[in-house]
């Protein structure tokens, strides 16, 4: 999604598009780091603690991390909520004045949902008992 949308607001866009396209490419990319190394942490603790390596969903789902779980999941919701561009991620979201209105679309129908599901679908089921406790943080 990152390297096509790029091009597409860097190419098409309007005035600043070349800065927007970077932006957004920053932005992207330091949310993309923070999942992998995330994804990384889960899977190594995974292994350690059940003898498995193993990036499958349902394998994952029961994971018992301790003490770095609470890091695991703050890096995937960093890197979902960069994707959804809140408030202190916004300014990655230039891109949608910049851009033009095909590549606006798919970010505003697209990219920003993936975010949003990314949450629900990764940080909820992952961290359960962690979420339960930075609930009424958020």
């Amino acid at each position: 999604m990152l390297v096509p949308m790029y091009f597409l607001i860097g190419i098409w866009g309007h005035r600043n598009r070349i800065y927007a396209a970077f932006k957004f490419f920053l932005f992207t990319q330091a949310g993309g780091l923070a999942m992998l190394i995330s994804i990384l942490a889960l899977y190594f603790i995974h292994g350690r603690s059940t003898g498995v390596y193993s990036f499958d969903y349902a394998d994952l789902l029961g994971t018992t991390m301790g003490p770095a779980g609470i890091w695991i999941m703050i890096g995937f919701i960093l890197a979902f909520i960069v994707k959804i561009a809140v408030v202190p991620f916004h300014p990655g979201s230039r891109c949608h004045a910049e851009a033009p209105t095909a590549g606006s679309v798919i970010l505003a129908g697209l990219l920003l949902k993936t975010g949003a599901y990314g949450l629900l679908r990764f940080v909820v089921p992952f961290f359960p008992s962690l979420i339960r406790v930075a609930a009424p943080v958020g």
